[in-house]
């Protein structure tokens, strides 16, 4: 297999994988951002879909935790622009809590 090009783009349309395989890779993103990352950078650097629908299934469907915060950024007029930046806090392995109800044995 060659290696991409300055110009060729990494792979053609959107990739089909799972939205367990998309929430890994965000993850994975996440964690080289511990400042966070804001929607549009999610979304150019992972290409999951809809991030928005995919940041929601990750904290409630997923158990991940993403904490998020606001953020300024500067525009070319020199004003600030208000953002959302997303943080990964932990992944499910890292929460497991176990039995709630052990067998009760008579």
């Amino acid at each position: 297999m060659t290696e991409p090009s300055d110009t060729q783009p990494l792979h053609m349309g959107p990739l089909n994988d799972s939205r367990r395989a998309q929430a890994t890779r965000v993850a994975d993103y996440l964690d080289t951002r511990p400042d966070g990352a804001t929607r549009s950078e999610i979304e150019h650097a992972c290409d999951p879909g809809s991030v928005t629908k995919l940041l929601s299934e990750m904290r409630r469907g997923l158990g991940y935790v993403i904490a998020k915060r606001r953020g300024a950024e500067l525009t070319k007029a020199g004003t600030r622009r208000r953002t959302m930046l997303y943080v990964l806090v932990s992944r499910p392995e890292g929460r497991t809590q176990g039995n709630l109800f052990d067998e009760v044995t008579r």
